[in-house]
């Protein structure tokens, strides 16, 4: 009936009151008016649409008349038909002019004298063609909230926001009030994208003090397989930049990482202090604890005698063998290999005293060696200090104190899986506010989260953008219901399997992952899209296929072909003589 014509809308109004108080009407003539003028003929023209015989049929058998009454007199209908709404009274009585305003224009009139852009119409002062509010007016809050929060605004912010508001009101320092109130909304912190440099100076990595002290690992992913590898495991030594490679196949994970480590770095230069990754924690915390039990496998495995298992026992000490043996006292040359090679004692890396060896030659050139590894210290200094500045020219110090309100963003990456959503556009970008309690370094700070929350506290002050205005009582937004409830940040532990499905008519890959802190029987089925785009830095190991050529050669094998068959003519035709032509 929205939709209807008004003649129709008309008619089902009469219809309907009809039937409403047909008790009372029945067997009796009364008289309907109405204000649409079309209507006043209708018992005695032609019905010709399906419509008039609709509803002419419903009114058969009432005896009444139909009276047109013209709309500007239908004053009680229009009344009892309308909804009363007290947000007009008031907004006409706050711009409404009283009496001393009034009396004071009066006043200037019989003066012949005008207030230069004010004049008055229906009771309300125009200023320059635009309503006029008074200081004291309570009307901007909810001339505000209109212009910015209802949908046909739609947040449009501090630069389209005044066009539509000054066009029509003006008072005051309007534009610092939108400006203020834009800025303070709430919804627009939350899901705007923020238009500001980074929060946070880089803060560099601190000189080595010796070589292969400090390591940095990386992978290369994304190879032609080759013999069943796809990716290359990369080591540099953070002093002398020196690197070692190794292959990995498709699936490799934390303990296959670390066993390639000892195979590449441990077994020649000993155990690193750090090892930076920009891998999650997880992956690191799995790559130390297996570097550490693989240590320790020499001593579970080293008297192990023959029998069972003998050969793969071997294969474990060998790499640890070879480094035990480089790092041993050699009596022939009074030093360990491992000495003798780097100069420094294993896997302690302390710098060469002057004279220390009785050999001229070799005291000369472990001295240049330290003049080396000084020399180096400063270049990377000098490297670091031009990378930081050039760093900080995209970035901005941001500092909190405690008490501060702040909202935070929970992954420094697309807000994907953070809480699901029919559309990811709509979501939410920060949550928030919540309250500083401690700073943590020069980037870092805790925060005061719910107690249901089982997130950690400690945020980079990239991710905590200050919150504006005032926290209202009640209007404080938790986290999302996945990270409350003692339910905390899953991260992805594992790849279970890969399907294909429909999606909207079209085909869409998915993978079953298992979450930390979660068994395999809970894995839930995420499309690879978005769950790439959330965790970019995950490997997909080899659940999903790849998509690129390799590059082995295979023989070529010709396929088997149906040999072609030959037609002979029937022995009644072969007495005819067939032209091909």
């Amino acid at each position: 009936m929205m939709m209807a014509a008004t003649y129709q809308k008309e008619l089902y109004a009469i219809v309907e009151a009809v039937y409403k108080w047909r008790q009372y009407q029945i067997g009796r003539r009364f008289l309907t008016r109405t204000d649409h003028k079309s209507i006043k003929e209708l018992m005695q023209q032609v019905i010709q649409t399906p419509v008039q015989q609709q509803y002419v049929r419903k009114l058969m058998g009432f005896d009444f008349d139909i009276e047109y009454k013209p709309g500007a007199t239908n004053i009680v209908a229009d009344a009892l038909s309308r909804m009363h709404s007290e947000d007009d009274t008031e907004t006409v009585a706050f711009m409404s002019l009283s009496r001393p305003i009034i009396g004071l224009l009066e006043s200037l009139k019989e003066e012949h004298r005008t207030l230069e852009g004010f004049r008055v119409q229906d009771g309300l002062l125009i200023f320059h063609g635009r309503y006029y509010v008074g200081l004291q007016s309570k009307l901007k809050l909810p001339l505000l909230k209109e212009f910015q929060e209802t949908r046909s605004a739609g947040h449009c912010g501090t630069k389209k926001m005044p066009v539509g508001l000054s066009a029509n009101f003006y008072w005051k320092d309007i534009r610092k009030m939108v400006n203020d109130f834009v800025r303070n909304c709430l919804i627009c912190q939350q899901k705007k994208y923020s238009t500001q440099a980074p929060g946070g100076l880089l803060q560099p990595l601190p000189t080595p003090e010796a070589v292969w002290e400090d390591v940095s690992m990386d992978f290369i992913m994304g190879l032609p397989l080759s013999k069943g590898v796809t990716v290359i495991f990369v080591v540099v030594d953070r002093l002398t930049k020196y690197a070692h490679f190794g292959a990995l196949p498709t699936s490799y994970n934390a303990h296959r990482v670390a066993e390639l480590f000892i195979d590449i770095v441990v077994k020649h230069h000993g155990f690193p202090k750090t090892v930076v990754s920009d891998r999650d924690a997880i992956f690191v915390s799995q790559f130390w604890s297996s570097l550490f039990k693989l240590s320790g496998t020499q001593l579970k495995y080293i008297f192990v005698g023959d029998g069972v298992g003998a050969t793969s026992t071997v294969v474990q000490i060998l790499r640890l063998g070879e480094f035990c043996y480089n790092s041993s006292y050699h009596s022939r040359i009074r030093m360990s290999p491992y000495q003798a090679l780097y100069g420094k004692l294993p896997p302690s890396l302390i710098l060469y005293p002057t004279g220390k060896s009785k050999l001229a030659a070799l005291d000369d050139m472990l001295v240049e060696k330290n003049r080396l590894i000084r020399q180096l210290k400063d270049n990377l200094a000098i490297a670091r200090n031009r990378m930081e500045i050039n760093a900080n020219q995209k970035r901005r110090e941001v500092e909190f104190v405690v008490g501060d309100k702040v909202l935070v963003k929970l992954r420094p990456y697309r807000q994907i899986l953070v809480a699901k959503r029919l559309s990811n556009k709509l979501s939410k970008r920060f949550y928030g506010p919540f309250e500083v309690s401690e700073r943590i370094g020069k980037v870092a700070y805790r925060l005061i989260l719910p107690e249901t929350s089982k997130i950690h506290p400690v945020f980079h002050v990239s991710m905590l953008p200050r919150y504006k205005g005032e926290v209202e009582a009640g209007g404080v937004q938790a986290l999302p219901i996945d990270f409350e409830k003692g339910s905390p940040i899953e991260q992805p532990l594992s790849i279970c399997g890969v399907r294909s499905v429909l999606s909207r008519g079209k085909p869409s890959t998915q993978v079953l992952v298992q979450w930390t802190n979660s068994s395999p029987e809970n894995a839930t089925w995420e499309g690879l899209r978005e769950f790439q785009l959330a965790y970019p830095d995950f490997h997909l190991e080899d659940k999903v296929l790849f998509e690129a050529k390799g590059n082995d050669t295979q023989p070529a094998v010709e396929g088997a072909r149906r040999t072609r068959r030959v037609s002979v003519a029937p022995r009644w035709k072969r007495d005819y003589v067939m032209d091909k032509a």
